[in-house]
């Protein structure tokens, strides 16, 4: 590109950027100057809180550094002192997301993701099985590794088989791309580690109720829905997409499995377990994660190199959310619009408010990171439930969810961004199926939450 081209793309974007800055702090002096029934504390929250959203809304500045800016605000205007709020930054739940980062950062040392994603697809017999395979596997390692993590391992795998089996078709590679990116959203939803606002929904629900969602308490909840959409998501892209049906022949690979793959399966295994049986044992999550991620850096399973790899910014996220979430709270904001909310929902059926409820977090999940959008939403359910007279763990978990089950523009989801990055997909394509399949996923998490759980 030519300097002078060069010159004014840059100039467009630093525009782009002072427009973005402007147009959030226009807004949140707006919400201040809008609500002078509110004490100062509230209003001051207030304020922050739509200027956080804004920013994680345009992406003016990294997620990141709106979340690590956070604090710092509270603290200026009087709010907090450092100590009551900086160790949210390392809660419980950001200590599971660290330990299960560092897991899967053991397991792609050691290339057992690749070589479970590949036994897994040489299973298939056609072009049908491929995608399905291809999506059980994102969904179930997305089950324990970051999705962004598993979509940037799979995309590859499956643009290469569709290169060896010479299936490159437009419409076939549409259905592959697009499989993978939607099973990674929906094998999130399954575990604690899966997804940030899973952990932040747990950690929201401690905080404000004092109850303690565990590992298989969660997948209980989640585990189903993972189940049941997959296999639909699966038959719609096939019906929508209607790519051809042909029998194919796969090499099947095989792997020598050595000594330090079978120490870290069963190192792997133990956590699982023992994530599960938390009820019995009374060892938390996070302990769990911390102690098993403490063991694989003994074996030098980890490296210190490793350290420096892993998303350190979708920790300081989440850590974002937990402080604007506690301030929300602290404040009394929460309870403020609970209160203005409450009462035009006591008349309303309960159907109608559990669709509602889930339908505004779905709509944040599309326009906001879902992580930003649990920590918005999240926060303000709770009390709203204890207001209804519903089990606020219920509805703090559907909308955990929901926030996660958006597939309609490449920004929903960091799985959506790299499969729409492969150049396979276009925006109408995403737009239209996804669309559908978000519609699906409103429908069942509802389902779920008035007659299931």
């Amino acid at each position: 590109m030519p300097f002078e081209e060069t010159k004014k793309l840059e100039g467009h974007e630093e525009q782009v950027f002072i427009k973005r800055i402007l147009v959030s702090l226009s807004l949140a002096v707006v919400s201040w100057v809008l609500t002078p029934g509110l004490i100062y504390e509230q209003r001051i929250v207030l304020c922050i809180t739509v200027l956080s959203v804004l920013l994680w809304a345009t992406a003016a500045i990294p997620l990141y550094i709106t979340s690590l800016l956070l604090p710092i605000w509270l603290t200026l205007f009087g709010l907090y002192l450092p100590i009551k709020i900086l160790p949210l930054f390392f809660d419980p739940v950001i200590v599971l997301l660290l330990g299960g980062l560092l897991i899967a950062r053991a397991m792609h040392n050691l290339k057992l993701d690749e070589k479970i994603a590949i036994t897994l697809v040489s299973l298939a017999t056609n072009t049908k099985n491929i995608v399905i395979f291809l999506m059980i596997t994102t969904a179930f390692l997305s089950m324990w590794m970051s999705n962004t993590a598993t979509t940037a391992l799979m995309l590859p795998i499956g643009i290469v088989l569709l290169k060896k089996l010479k299936l490159e078709t437009k419409i076939y590679a549409k259905v592959v791309v697009l499989g993978i990116a939607f099973a990674a959203n929906i094998g999130g939803i399954a575990t604690l580690v899966g997804s940030p606002p899973n952990a932040l929904t747990a950690g929201f629900l401690k905080e404000l109720t004092g109850n303690v969602i565990t590992f298989g308490g969660w997948m209980m909840y989640a585990l189903p829905l993972t189940i049941l959409l997959l296999p639909i998501c699966w038959n719609l892209l096939w019906y929508w997409f209607k790519p051809e049906f042909k029998e194919v022949q796969i090499k099947k690979e095989k792997f020598k499995i050595g000594g330090k793959e079978r120490i870290f399966s069963l190192i792997f295994f133990l956590t699982i377990v023992a994530w599960l049986t938390t009820p019995l044992h009374g060892v938390s999550s996070s302990i769990i994660a911390l102690g098993s991620a403490i063991i694989l850096l003994l074996l030098r399973f980890i490296k210190k190199e490793d350290l420096s790899k892993i998303s350190w910014s979708t920790l300081f996220l989440v850590g974002g959310g937990l402080i604007l979430g506690h301030a929300i709270v602290e404040s009394g904001l929460s309870k403020s619009f609970i209160q203005l909310l409450g009462n035009s929902l006591l008349t309303q059926p309960l159907w109608i408010i559990a669709y509602g409820l889930i339908a505004v977090a779905m709509f944040w999940g599309v326009f906001i990171s879902n992580t930003a959008a649990a920590a918005l939403i999240v926060p303000l359910i709770i009390p709203l439930s204890a207001l209804l007279g519903v089990n606020p763990i219920i509805y703090a978990v559907s909308v955990g969810i929901a926030v996660s089950l958006t597939f309609i523009f490449p920004i929903d989801t960091p799985p959506l961004a790299l499969a729409y990055a492969t150049g396979y997909i276009k925006i109408k394509d995403m737009l239209k199926v996804g669309l559908v399949m978000t519609l699906i996923s409103l429908i069942l998490v509802g389902l779920f939450a008035l007659f299931i759980w």
